[in-house]
């Protein structure tokens, strides 16, 4: 319970930055599944 409170304390207090951390990381996945294979399938083929 209270490891739960502190956890939630310290997220609420580290929000925009955890936000900016997940939103980075989750468009870089994004980036890598949408643009990598046709991507690499580009370079290679040119």
């Amino acid at each position: 319970g209270k490891k739960l409170l502190i956890s939630s304390k310290l997220v609420i207090m580290d929000l925009p930055e955890a936000i900016m951390v997940l939103a980075t990381q989750r468009r870089k996945s994004l980036i890598q599944v949408s643009t990598g294979l046709p991507f690499t399938k580009m370079l290679l083929s040119s």
